[in-house]
């Protein structure tokens, strides 16, 4: 069961690095072409979503709606900054395979630079982000087939919230 459970902590991070592109604007991403886009959109016509639970302005879309490990998503975000960031923290839940994974992790300016070079770090308040990524190797998601529940919470190190989603989906099996 330990392995288990470890694998899927490997597999939840992963889907936190997800999360952190949706939510604030995961391995490997680099952006997606309009042409790319329209072959997920012929996927399904209707993306996945995620639902604000938050006060932040986003708009965050995948696709395909549903994750196949043995494809890639292509992510749409639009975000606006709503207090200063350079550090902070990510909380995360998440109900998977039946099983639930709750933990909290340093989150850096510098790291979601990384995947998304358009933020400038320090982020400031009403720094807009807007872009499509990729995120090409879904793999580690094989082991979970299912629905999957995700609450993602991002807040600066001044404990001010910079956004709040949920996400819901399936993992194909």
């Amino acid at each position: 069961m330990n392995s288990r459970k470890d694998g899927m902590k490997n597999s939840a991070f992963f889907l936190v690095l997800c999360g952190v592109v949706c939510l604030i604007s995961c391995g490997s991403s680099k952006a997606a072409s309009q042409d790319e886009s329209l072959r997920y959109r012929s996927c399904s016509d209707d993306p996945g979503h995620v639902e604000n639970c938050g006060s932040a302005n986003m708009n965050i879309t995948w696709l395909p709606k549903e994750l196949d490990p043995r494809g890639s998503l292509t992510i749409n975000i639009s975000y606006i900054f709503p207090e200063d960031f350079d550090q902070g923290t990510l909380d995360l839940a998440i109900k998977i395979s039946g099983m639930e994974f709750r933990n909290t992790f340093a989150l850096q300016c510098s790291y979601l630079q990384k995947v998304m070079p358009s933020i400038t770090c320090p982020a400031r308040k009403n720094q807009i982000i807007k872009g499509s990524y990729t995120i090409s190797d879904l793999s580690k998601l094989s082991r979970y087939p299912g629905p999957l529940e995700a609450v993602i919470k991002g807040y600066n190190s001044d404990k001010q919230e910079l956004c709040c989603g949920i996400v819901k989906t399936v993992i194909k099996g």
